[in-house]
């Protein structure tokens, strides 16, 4: 696999994190963070991210390695949701962590469709 756009489901957690962040380095990553890799591991998914070497870093206490709370999610596939972390490294959004609270995750995000993103807190 390549270096590829986030899934619609990837997507929208970025979305839904940098709208309820007040942190610009973020928001600014997440903007245009990019997938190189995923692994599936049959209850989650971890996704290795790239971020613009033109964001800035984040200064935030979780840049230095994270992880912050994404939302739990909910999907008819995924028997009971689950929840997202977004990881860092050196200021910048590294993986995004996915895990279901059951014991399956899909392989391909699109048959989480339809999904519903819980509120987390913010920052």
């Amino acid at each position: 696999m390549g270096i590829e756009l986030p899934t619609e489901f990837e997507a929208a957690i970025f979305r839904h994190i940098s709208n309820r962040s007040s942190d610009s380095a973020l928001q600014s990553q997440l903007l245009t963070v990019r997938v190189m890799s995923r692994t599936n591991t049959g209850c989650g998914c971890y996704s290795d991210l790239l971020t613009s070497p033109d964001a800035p870093r984040t200064l935030a206490a979780y840049g230095s390695h994270g992880p912050l709370d994404g939302p739990d999610f909910e999907s008819a596939c995924v028997e009971f949701g689950g929840m997202t972390l977004l990881w860092f490294k050196e200021g910048r959004a590294s993986y995004l962590e996915i895990a279901a609270f059951g014991e399956f995750f899909p392989e391909d995000h699109a048959d989480l469709e339809p999904f519903k993103l819980l509120e987390a807190p913010a920052d």
